[in-house]
């Protein structure tokens, strides 16, 4: 279980938290709790238990193990009878817990094109100079295997790109002549 003392910037579904967190403002010990909630592909809230003046939030494996990855919004409010104020708010990265994912299920769509294409171009350079193949389940012609080695090759890059957090390689270039 990870022990934290600030609200996390990514989740593992399926791990177990506990975050203690301390706002001098509004302390556990005069009644406030807090609320934390998370938002995107599901909605989720934890409410806080004190600990002196100290904010005390358990996250359990069974709770967190049902959300999905993706990036979540979430907000962080202390509550004090009709009083509510938000302390915090911002992008929360939910990650998917590997071991319960289904076969094939954490390929990305680039991956997916790649490998397709290279079945694609099997068969093409196999079968001739012209040919329809399918793609991700839709049927495209390419006119010989290079077609299909410039889409390989994008896929590369994308999956470099993810790979590495990074769109690609910044270049720079001038335009002559264009007005």
């Amino acid at each position: 279980m990870a022990d934290l003392t600030a609200l996390p910037a990514r989740l593992l579904a399926g791990d177990s938290y506990t975050i203690t967190l301390t706002y001098p403002d509004y302390p556990a010990s005069a009644g406030w709790t807090l609320r934390y909630a998370v938002a995107g592909v599901d909605v989720k809230t934890w409410e806080s238990t004190a600990d002196g003046d100290e904010h005390v939030m358990t996250l359990t494996a069974a709770e967190t193990a049902g959300l999905i990855a993706g990036t979540y919004n979430y907000q962080l409010r202390a509550i004090l009878d009709s009083a509510a104020e938000t302390i915090d708010r911002g992008l929360l990265a939910i990650e998917a817990d590997l071991a319960a994912l289904a076969p094939g299920a954490s390929a990305n769509y680039w991956e997916g094109l790649k490998r397709d294409a290279e079945t694609a171009l099997t068969a093409l350079v196999a079968g001739g100079a012209v040919q329809m193949v399918t793609i991700l389940g839709r049927q495209t012609m390419f006119r010989s295997p290079q077609d299909l080695m410039r889409l390989i090759a994008q896929c590369d890059a994308r999956i470099t790109a993810l790979r590495h957090r990074t769109f690609g390689t910044p270049m720079r270039f001038d335009v002559v002549g264009m007005r």
